[in-house]
């Protein structure tokens, strides 16, 4: 059982709230969900970000420029 539900049984006025950016992200990725230029735009992003991200020599030559 989670932490909020437990929580919630002993105090019944908890409310559980996401932090501003992960509802900003929430957000936006339920707004675009539906549009094809924002889904190819995210693919894109992850590919470059994966390039760099999965080798220290490319991330390192991306640091220097």
């Amino acid at each position: 059982m989670g932490l909020v539900l437990s929580s919630k049984r002993k105090n019944g006025k908890l409310v559980q709230v996401h932090c501003v950016a992960h509802r900003l992200n929430l957000a936006a990725s339920q707004a675009s969900k539906n549009i094809n230029y924002m889904q190819d735009y995210h693919r894109y992003i992850h590919t470059l970000y994966k390039v760099f991200a999965d080798s220290q020599v490319r991330y390192d030559k991306l640091k220097e420029l």
